[in-house]
C-alpha cells in the first residue's frame, strides 16, 4: 500500500496499485474506487482535507467527499486541466492552495500549485535541483520545505512567496551537510525539530527548521549502521512514547527516553 489515512467517519483508506479502498473497523472493504472513476495506476499518496480526500495517482488526482452518506469523486485532475506532470506523488495543503508533486517527470517536474484564481508551477526551471518530488512540508502559509531527487540525485530546497508568487529561494545537498542527496521524506515533530529522511544514507534530525540558515547542517544522524533496518525511510509517525519509522525492511521504534538521553549527552559534553 503507498499510503493509509482515516477519515472522520472512521474509514480507513489505503492506496495500491488498482486504486483506492476504504475499510471499515472490522476491516471489512467498504469502498473500492479505480480507473476510470478516479485517474488510472497505483494510488500514491492520500491527503485528507476538511471536505474529504485527495488521490493522487499515475495519471493524475482525484478528490473524493461524502455527500448523504456516500462517498463519490467531486473532482478530477490531470495533466488536460491544470497538472504539469502525469504522476502525482505527493499532496500537501499550503494556506488555501494545494500542492501537487510529481514523479517520473516527462519535462520540467516540480509542483503543480492549485490556488483559488488559476494555476502556478514550481519545477526545474525554477530552482528545484530534481524533477521528481518526495516530499513536501508546509512551514507557514509563505514558507515551504520540498524534498526532490532520485537514487544519488536531488536536494532539499526552501520556497517562498513574495508578491504572490512562489520562488525557489535556497537549496541544501551533501555539500550543505545533507546525510545524502535524494531527500525521501520531511517531518516536523512536536517539538518543532525538523526530520529529513534520505535514500541511500538515512536520516538527519535538526533542532528546528531555523537551523537550516548554518551551514553545514547539524543534527543528530541515524544510519543502518546504528540500528535502522533500511537507510531509506519513506514515512514517520510520533506517537506519545516514541516515533515510528517506515522502511522497506521493516519498521523502526525510535523511543523519546533514548532520544532524550542522546541529547542531555551531546548539550553537556
Amino acid at each position: 500500500s503507498a499510503m493509509i489515512v482515516k477519515t472522520d467517519d472512521g474509514l480507513v483508506w489505503a492506496g495500491h496499485d488498482k486504486g483506492v479502498s476504504a475499510f471499515d473497523s472490522s476491516f471489512n472493504e467498504e469502498i473500492r474506487l479505480e480507473a476510470p472513476e478516479i485517474p488510472a495506476g497505483r494510488v500514491n499518496t492520500l491527503y485528507v482535507d476538511e471536505n474529504g480526500l485527495w488521490a493522487g495517482s499515475q495519471e493524475g488526482a482525484a478528490h473524493l467527499s461524502r455527500k448523504n452518506g456516500k462517498w463519490e469523486v467531486d473532482q478530477v485532475l490531470t495533466k488536460d486541466n491544470g497538472l504539469s506532470e502525469k504522476v502525482v506523488e505527493v499532496i500537501e495543503k499550503v494556506g488555501d492552495d494545494y500542492w501537487f508533486g510529481s514523479y517520473m517527470a516527462e519535462k520540467d517536474g516540480g509542483v503543480s500549485i492549485r490556488e483559488k484564481d488559476g494555476w502556478e508551477y514550481i519545477s526545474i526551471k525554477d530552482g528545484i535541483p530534481h524533477r521528481f518530488i518526495n516530499a513536501i512540508l508546509p512551514l507557514s502559509s509563505d514558507k515551504v520545505l520540498i524534498g526532490s531527487g532520485q537514487m544519488i540525485y536531488g536536494g532539499l530546497s526552501m520556497a517562498v512567496k513574495k508578491d504572490g508568487k512562489w520562488k525557489i529561494s535556497e537549496n541544501w545537498d551533501q555539500k550543505d551537510g545533507l546525510p545524502g542527496m535524494k531527500v525521501r521524506a520531511l517531518f516536523l515533530d512536536s517539538e518543532g525539530r525538523l526530520w529529513i529522511t534520505t535514500e541511500t544514507d538515512g536520516l538527519m534530525i535538526m533542532d528546528s527548521p531555523e537551523k537550516l540558515s548554518e551551514r553545514p547542517l547539524s543534527g543528530n544522524c541515524i544510519r543502518k549502521e546504528n540500528g535502522l533496518s533500511d537507510d531509506e525511510i519513506k514515512c514517520i509517525v510520533e506517537t506519545e512514547n516514541c516515533f515510528w519509522l517506515g522502511s522497506k525492511y521493516g519498521l523502526n521504534r525510535y523511543d523519546k527516553t533514548i532520544d532524550y538521553a542522546y541529547r542531555s549527552e551531546r548539550l553537556y559534553t
